[in-house]
């Protein structure tokens, strides 16, 4: 669960529920981190294991390789200065800011591992048994 408040700025923040999972086509990328370099550019670190992801931009969908993306149902919300955006557990989410400064902070709290957890995972599990998940154009 997340709390998520804009001090300056405003941030566009794309919100897609649990139950849309079907349609987001995730899956996993390796994990890494960034390290700049001397020249001031920056390499990505390898690391083990790996992180889920969704690879579909929620607001500019290519619905030639993402085609059940077209049933999902995005909420999108300006999140400005003085506002704070309740984020659910196991809601998807895309933020982007406007404008050339934006300060936000948020507070990260565990969720209660509970039935809707669960529920979540066997549905990811369905799908991914019937061949819905993950990658591209597969129906």
């Amino acid at each position: 669960e997340n709390l998520y408040a804009v001090v300056v700025g405003c941030k566009h923040v794309t919100l897609l529920p649990p139950w849309d999972r079907h349609v987001l086509y995730e899956t996993t990328f390796p994990q890494g981190r960034f390290r700049e370099t001397p020249g001031g550019s920056f390499e990505i670190l390898p690391e083990e294991g790996s992180v889920p992801w969704v690879a579909v931009d929620p607001d500019v969908p290519d619905l030639g390789m993402f085609p059940r993306f077209a049933a999902a149902r995005p909420l999108r919300v300006a999140v400005r200065a003085g506002e704070v955006l309740f984020l659910p557990s196991l809601w998807y989410h895309q933020v982007s800011q406007e404008g050339p400064l934006t300060v936000a902070v948020n507070y990260w709290y565990d969720m209660q591992f509970g039935p809707l957890y669960h529920y979540h995972q066997f549905l990811g599990r369905m799908w991914k048994a019937h061949g819905a998940e993950p990658g591209p154009s597969s129906g």
